[in-house]
């Protein structure tokens, strides 16, 4: 049987392998390697990122029209999720634009920089929590008792970690824009180092994202979750469907009678 949200949590998690992977050996550059130009060769490669963001719209797009086959509590939640993932589409617009602000406002001299560090910082928290209630709704209802603790621990570090970093690049920002059009403060090179080492600390939650996904992915193949089955009508049956040949098994069956498929 075609699993869609199997699907699209197996390109979800190789979107997210192939930018994390990106992220860290272009973190670890800009903060060890030091050199302006190898940070910009690496950037070169942002392609590869592009590849993992393709791959991770598509694991969206599966997971959402398979939303229906764990049930109208799994459907409900992978709404919600979707309801919050535009809304931080549209808030991470309403951001860019205020940050646009403060930047064009300090080039011109009248940036009112001592509003840019709280407003920064608001503007990170707000998108941490949105993004863990997003992965909170998607996967909730797929994950077992340990997919869970792993969901919780995803969402916090997320959001301490925001927060953390967002008091530190509040502050130097912050003096940047203050700075120009002198810049003393700064360079390019420490501005770039310090978003390096922040970037390599910011693997931690994605990390656990990860797992996350994994978790009910594994779940699906091995049998423990079982897509409902959808007629022509819209109803679903309640026959329990085997993963690995496709026919109906008792809902109680330890092994499939007809592949000896083992489901624990």
């Amino acid at each position: 049987m075609d699993c869609k949200t199997q699907k699209g949590l197996y390109f979800l998690m190789i979107g997210l392998v192939i930018t994390l992977t990106y992220g860290f050996i272009t973190s670890v550059v800009n903060a060890i390697i030091q050199d302006t130009t190898v940070t910009l060769i690496i950037g070169f490669f942002g392609l590869i990122a592009f590849i993992g963001l393709i791959l991770l719209l598509a694991g969206l797009y599966y997971f959402y029209i398979g939303r229906k086959e764990f049930g109208e509590k799994h459907e409900n939640s992978v709404k919600k999720a979707l309801t919050i993932f535009l809304i931080n589409i549209i808030m991470s617009v309403i951001f860019a634009s205020i940050i646009s602000f403060f930047v064009f406002t300090a080039i011109s001299g009248n940036s009112p920089t001592d509003l840019f560090a709280p407003v920064f910082m608001i503007m990170a928290i707000i998108s941490a929590i949105l993004g863990g209630l997003m992965y909170y709704f998607g996967l909730i209802e797929l994950e077992n008792e340990k997919g869970k603790n792993v969901l919780y621990l995803g969402i916090i570090s997320s959001i301490v970690l925001s927060i953390i970093t967002s008091f530190y690049l509040a502050g130097m920002l912050g003096d940047l824009f203050g700075s120009i059009p002198s810049m003393s403060s700064y360079s390019s090179l420490s501005i770039t180092q310090n978003t390096g080492i922040i970037g390599i600390f910011g693997i931690i939650p994605n990390l656990l994202y990860l797992c996350a996904f994994y978790i009910p992915y594994e779940r699906i193949k091995e049998g423990e979750l079982v897509p409902q089955v959808t007629t022509s009508g819209g109803s679903t049956l309640p026959s329990r469907i085997c993963p690995n040949c496709g026919r109906p098994i008792p809902e109680d069956a330890g092994i499939c009678p007809y592949c000896g498929k083992k489901f624990w």
